[in-house]
């Protein structure tokens, strides 16, 4: 991609993209409730700051999202936009309604597109500028208390809504680390904006999970393979869309995100991901500098987020681009999880799909060569992904192959029986189709015969394979939601995994439980 960017920017004037427009400030301390972490600008896209000022009493923030930390029992990023510069913008916080810490700075990230390389899903008048200018505001808040509900406002200079508790929103910090207790979370990739895409961020408002993970592909802002500055059609606008049409879930559920094609935004950075960078704040812990490769833990459960973009022979402009450094640090994160007594359950999340029979994208045997010996080797219990526009789970995989046929209400053991894929790339951007016929939940129909999975190889050559594993198939909107239920004394800990479509029906549903 680095070469696609260099050929893109050189059509334009480098005096219309110039720097990184980042302002940050040390948080302030709340009354002992809480200690907020430092607001470090992460690597930011090349942007131009060219707004107007308003005056901030004019000003609104919108399309509030939060994310947690590393550890989120302690560390929570509280996400807006507002649609102009702002002085001084803030979030203050709370244990109680109304009952606000002191402003704490939030860090500023201006994003600059160009009108003359977009497509406007809009009429845009004839008297626009020639330019739009995105602000995203990121304050990292650390050394909160788990277990704790916490209640906040965002605002900035001329413009502070402690007193307008309509405004007000919040979030819950995990029980600390290590415990076994009752939780669940949902997923889903391929979202975009609509009202197919409102009603799975409905869902998720329903089923209430400590968080989510949004698994690639989100605005659809680009269209196209992704990558291609030059033949991709992009509107930046979409992504304010996108915020606002899930802000009543993402302003109080922490959504954790995956890189997808469609985030390889060539336009803003050599490796792509310079907006997602100005949007989001993710650990990002697998090294300096890394973008939504990242490690974390929610009690008993490891979580990890992979860059499908690296193995993926389908959709190649950033293949190899970390050279190896994602799947060394896979190896040593895999590792570490397994061997610590404390996580009983790992789950892996990324866009691309390991194993899928869906036509519409194949299977990325990228993933199949790198990644799955290791989730085989570390005995990794749920792989999730989009990409495809389905619902797709496999019979439990190890070396390539089914080992045991698990039916829908039927229970997998990771340790006997090998790991799990799911495809859940419903989300609501559109639903693609199966080579074979749907089979799911109360429709199941005949599914012994092997299924053709397409698949590129590293020459980008379109090849099917026969396989035995696609033992359930749903066309439609949905998404994934697990139950994590504790042990007792008698019985382990187990993940009840769940399909559920965008209105409301039962469509698969498995144990996984452990030896």
């Amino acid at each position: 991609m680095a070469e696609k960017h260099d050929k893109f920017v050189n059509q334009y004037s480098r005096r219309t993209l110039f720097r990184v427009g980042a302002v940050s400030g040390a948080a302030l301390a709340a009354g002992g409730v809480l200690l907020p972490g430092s607001a470090a600008a992460s690597p930011g896209p090349t942007v131009l700051l060219n707004a107007d000022k308003v005056a901030g009493s004019a000003l609104r923030p919108f399309g509030r999202h939060i994310a947690y930390g590393a550890d989120p029992s302690q560390q929570v990023v509280v996400s807006w936009q507002v649609p102009a510069a702002v002085t001084a913008p803030f979030v203050r916080i709370g244990t109680a309604p109304g009952d606000f810490s002191p402003p704490i700075p939030a860090e500023v990230r201006a994003l600059t597109s160009q009108m003359s390389w977009q497509h406007p899903v809009e009429e845009v008048p004839p008297n626009s500028p020639k330019s739009i200018t995105q602000y995203y505001l990121h304050a990292r808040i650390d050394r909160l208390l788990p277990n704790t509900t916490y209640y906040y406002v965002v605002g900035h200079e001329g413009y502070d809504p402690a007193a307008r508790l309509g405004e007000m929103a919040s979030f819950r910090t995990a029980p600390a680390p290590g415990g076994d207790g009752t939780f669940s979370f949902t997923a889903f990739g391929d979202q975009g904006v609509g009202y197919n895409a409102v009603a799975t961020s409905s869902l998720i408002a329903g089923l209430d999970p400590a968080f989510h993970l949004a698994m690639g592909d989100l605005s659809y802002a680009l269209e196209g393979e992704g990558g291609h500055p030059e033949e991709d059609q992009y509107d930046a606008r979409l992504w304010d869309s996108f915020f606002v049409q899930n802000e009543p879930v993402t302003a109080g559920i922490p959504w954790m995100m995956a890189l997808g094609n469609h985030e390889m935004e060539g336009w803003y950075s050599e490796d792509g991901y310079g907006g997602v960078r100005a949007r989001f704040t993710m650990p990002d812990n697998a090294w300096d500098g890394s973008t939504c490769i990242y490690s974390w833990r929610y009690q008993n459960v490891g979580l990890i987020s992979l860059d499908g973009n690296d193995v993926c022979y389908n959709s190649p402009s950033n293949l190899d681009y970390t050279k190896g450094k994602q799947l060394k640090w896979l190896s040593r994160t895999l590792a570490a999880f397994r061997a610590d007594p404390t996580i009983d359950f790992i789950v892996v999340y990324c866009h691309q799909c390991t194993y899928s029979t869906c036509h519409s994208n194949g299977a990325e045997l990228g993933a199949q060569k790198d990644w799955a010996p290791l989730f085989d080797k570390y005995q990794v219990d749920l792989v999730l992904n989009g990409h495809n526009h389905i619902y797709e789970r496999t019979d439990p995989i190890r070396a390539g192959k089914a080992v045991k046929k698990v039916p829908s209400r039927g229970t997998t053991d990771p340790v006997k029986d090998g790991t799990t894929y799911i495809t859940a790339g419903g989300g609501g951007g559109s639903v693609s189709e199966f080579p074979a016929p749907d089979t799911y939940l109360g429709h199941e129909t005949a599914n012994d015969t092997p299924v053709p999975m397409k698949y590129s190889e590293r020459d980008g050559q379109d090849r099917t394979k026969k396989v035995t594993w696609s033992r359930v198939r749903f066309r439609g909107y949905s998404l994934v939601a697990v139950d994590v239920i504790a042990g007792t004394g008698t019985t382990p800990p187990k993940m009840d995994v769940r399909a559920i479509s965008a209105d409301g029906t039962l469509v698969d549903q498995i144990i996984v439980q452990r030896s």
